[in-house]
């Protein structure tokens, strides 16, 4: 491939996005950029930067999720308030009184801003993506349910597991009895890439407990949607197991691996 053709498809791409963005002066020292990206809820993530002093700049989500948690009925509790200082600590985004704040500088500000906007995004998809099941994915849950019972494991539903971060709930939890811990998620064809990147983040906060290092993690699901290569590869890169629907059976051999 030339170098003419990477450099025209980077300038064809970059001169879209360009596009895509909205920006809007809030007043002398602040500017909003709305990015053509979504949260679960189909909000675009949202970020204001605001000249503090000198060389100084403060970038925020103008309390945009809080707002947006609450306006779904979610409480904004001390846990929640933890659980969101939490997310945002590794990127240094820390949550003052409804605000995430990311402290910057004019050198920075670039790279500061994109941090920001993946950090406002995996923490706004973490609690955007609740929703009520499908009936075909509730069907996928009684076929792992009817293969558990059919292979004489114990096992609970809808059991929550400790993360590094926070718990996260799987729908099924296989703990250890002669073989090796598993649990199981078993994900809908609703928003698919960011269920993929949701759960590879609760994944990894699981495996980051070090209490589930032997813990097996199982992931399955459903094709009755496009389920990108790229989605799929998220998954995996996470996921012990990854399972689309048609092929559960697959998961009855390792019920009872004990290595």
């Amino acid at each position: 491939m030339s170098d003419h053709l990477l450099t025209s498809v980077l300038e064809d791409y970059l001169r879209t996005y360009r596009g895509l963005i909205a920006v809007e002066q809030v007043d002398d020292r602040s500017v909003s950029l709305s990015f053509p990206f979504h949260f679960a809820s189909n909000h675009r993530v949202e970020v204001v930067v605001t000249h503090a002093t000198g060389n100084e700049y403060v970038i925020s989500d103008s309390a945009r999720i809080l707002s947006e948690l609450k306006a779904s009925g979610h409480p904004i509790t001390n846990k929640t308030r933890e659980r969101l200082e939490a997310l945002g600590k590794a990127a240094g985004v820390n949550l003052i009184r409804e605000y995430l704040i990311l402290n910057s500088t004019k050198d920075r500000l670039g790279d500061d801003i994109q941090k920001f906007l993946e950090t406002a995004k995996t923490i706004g998809d973490v609690y955007f993506a609740h929703r009520e099941r499908t009936p075909n994915e509730r069907e996928i849950i009684a076929k792992v349910k009817t293969m558990l019972d059919q292979e004489n494991v114990v096992y609970q539903e809808g059991y929550n597991i400790a993360g590094e971060i926070e718990p996260h709930k799987f729908s099924f939890y296989i703990p250890p009895n002669g073989s090796k811990a598993m649990a199981l998620a078993v994900l809908g064809s609703h928003n698919t890439h960011t269920q993929a990147q949701v759960w590879a983040f609760k994944t990894e906060d699981v495996k980051r407990q070090p209490v589930n290092k032997s813990l097996r993690i199982g992931i399955v699901y459903d094709t009755t949607n496009v389920w990108s290569e790229e989605s799929k590869r998220i998954l995996q890169s996470r996921a012990d197991s990854v399972f689309p629907d048609p092929e559960i059976e697959a998961i009855r051999p390792l019920l009872h691996e004990t290595k």
